[in-house]
């Protein structure tokens, strides 16, 4: 990871944490878009990486990552309009096309992203927390069975 004077990015594991508004698209509201004009709906998908890049440039400008990494994402939402897979995977894909593109990764391909995680919390507005993780792909993920109702119905838990 190369860092040019950045060290108040870092939280106390040495991790680097940003945190950005993000006004939440869904995956269905994308493919939607993208039926009915293709060319319109790449237009949106630039603007939406036009906006993220802003935001990233304010916070990370210098700051690239070299070596793998995991990214644990919070989504801080107003409301719980959209189903938080939706609007996960599409912000996901729009954030990392925009770190790939602004040069702070190499590839968003599975080489340097190797693995990542969603939490969201709900009313505090509309914003995304990034904590990027070195080596934690190095550690083995342990499970933990947090409820059983019946068989259908099982409840686990990651924990390092």
């Amino acid at each position: 990871m190369k860092i040019k004077n950045k060290n108040n990015l870092r939280n106390n594991e040495g991790n680097i944490i940003i945190k950005f508004a993000y006004d939440p698209v869904s995956l269905n509201q994308i493919i939607k878009e993208s039926r009915s004009s293709y060319r319109g709906a790449n237009a949106r998908k630039k603007e939406r990486e036009h906006v993220i890049g802003v935001e990233l440039d304010k916070i990370i400008r210098g700051v690239g990552f070299e070596k793998p990494v995991y990214v644990k994402f919070i989504w801080f939402l107003k409301k719980m309009k959209c189903d938080p897979d939706n609007v996960a995977s599409a912000g996901m894909k729009n954030i990392f096309d925009t770190l790939k593109n602004k040069g702070h990764l190499i590839s968003d391909g599975a080489k340097y992203i190797k693995g990542f995680a969603h939490d969201f919390q709900y009313g505090d507005g509309n914003f995304v927390q990034m904590e990027f993780i070195e080596d934690n792909f190095k550690k083995k993920m342990t499970w933990e069975l947090v409820e059983c109702k019946d068989e259908n119905n099982i409840i686990w838990e990651g924990v390092n």
